[in-house]
């Protein structure tokens, strides 16, 4: 992830993250329209498969190795689980060319 898809990622995250519990609180789901629906965010399945095990230590759910920092393990879910990250992101552009969702890339 380059430098300023990073920053735009950081600023939707942290939206989302103040908005999403107003929608929990209300019982309302996320429309899929909306920028911070999960059917947009193309590092959703990413999210999904890290964990956080301490300040230096996280987790890749797919293949359960750890790693010292996040940057790490955002740079290894490129290198070794490409393929499965891509099947995502590809199906998400077919859905946005067959106009049935706008996708943010």
């Amino acid at each position: 992830m380059n430098f300023f898809k990073s920053i735009k990622y950081l600023f939707l995250l942290n939206k989302k993250k103040a908005l999403g519990p107003i929608y929990e609180k209300n019982h309302i789901a996320i429309p899929l329209e909306c920028v911070f629906s999960p059917i947009r965010d193309i590092f959703y399945r990413q999210e999904l498969n890290k964990v956080k095990i301490s300040n230096d230590k996280w987790l890749c759910k797919y293949c359960n190795k750890t790693f010292y920092s996040e940057y790490y393990l955002d740079m290894h879910f490129g290198n070794r689980h490409n393929d499965t990250l891509l099947k995502v992101r590809r199906r998400r552009f077919e859905l946005y060319l067959e106009d049935k969702i706008f996708v943010s890339f």
